[in-house]
């Protein structure tokens, strides 16, 4: 990653997460062999201790998934690990273990 001269927090978050972003949407084309991931994604920055998730999510799932309409989302504020890091990480795990089963790949 670049090194970031000193600037404004916002700044810095912002060059962050485009380059970060950037990166994924090239590792989710290699993974895949599709592109297009950039459109229609929203990209933001923080740190973690700015993420305090205001309640959990109904029902204490570790993620969401609706199959019907092929959306599904995961974060810190799904499952046990309310406003941690590992919270995100296993709801990641989740959603992406949940997206696999609907892919048929066990």
């Amino acid at each position: 990653m670049k090194r970031h001269r000193k600037r404004g927090v916002k700044a810095v978050r912002d060059g962050i997460a485009e380059e970060v972003g950037a990166e994924l949407e090239k590792l989710l084309e290699e993974i895949t062999g599709e592109g297009g991931f950039g459109r229609g994604c929203v990209r933001q920055g923080h740190r973690w201790g700015s993420a305090f998730p205001a309640k959990e999510f109904e029902g204490g799932a570790e993620c969401y998934i609706d199959e019907a309409n092929g959306f599904g989302c995961c974060g810190d504020f799904f499952g046990k690990g309310k406003g941690r890091v590992e919270g995100a990480w296993t709801s990641g795990n989740a959603l992406a273990e949940a997206v696999l089963r609907m892919d048929g790949r066990d």
